[in-house]
């Protein structure tokens, strides 16, 4: 999900609201505060994104974290 909403965020077609929409979207998966630069996010996913993964893969399909 991460890398095709970096996609989007990164396409020069996707519209400011649409990508105010994505930046937004990426924050709420990831549970990271960056700013609305895709590159910043491109930067993020490439050093953290595996960790972040993993951390999702040991949740069950239900949990919401910070439910704990």
């Amino acid at each position: 999900m991460v890398p095709k909403l970096l996609d989007l965020a990164m396409n020069p077609r996707t519209t400011g609201h649409m990508r105010t929409w994505t930046f937004l979207a990426l924050q709420e998966i990831t549970d990271e505060h960056l700013p609305a630069d895709a590159l910043a996010w491109s930067r993020w996913y490439r050093e953290h994104g595996s960790e972040k993964m993993a951390e999702f893969e040991r949740l069950d399909w239900w949990q919401v974290r910070g439910d704990e």
